[in-house]
């Protein structure tokens, strides 16, 4: 049985909103590197990820918000944010602090 990915109705409509196509959003899950925490998986396609996997230039910026429920990808959201890795990571540490 292999992993499948579910969007839900929340990343479906920001998805449109942001003109991702759900092919672009499987491929990185499957080859980009990803960054757990609090309970969920990020990802952040950047400038490297842009040349080293072939995305779209329009897509340079987007973080997609995911979890894992059993066999399955749940995405949450997307949203795009040029510091989008980096409002992840501080995010880690600011609740590190608390």
């Amino acid at each position: 049985m292999t992993d499948q990915i579910i969007f839900s109705d929340h990343a479906l409509q920001r998805m449109s909103q942001r003109g991702v196509e759900q092919t672009a959003v499987r491929r990185a899950v499957k080859f980009c590197p990803q960054i757990h925490k609090e309970g969920a998986i990020f990802i952040f396609i950047g400038k490297k990820e842009i040349s080293r996997f072939g995305f779209e230039e329009k897509l340079n910026g987007l973080t997609i918000v995911f979890m894992k429920k059993f066999s399955n990808f749940v995405i949450k959201t997307v949203f795009k944010n040029k510091n989008g890795k980096h409002y992840v990571k501080k995010k880690l540490k600011e609740n590190i602090r608390k």
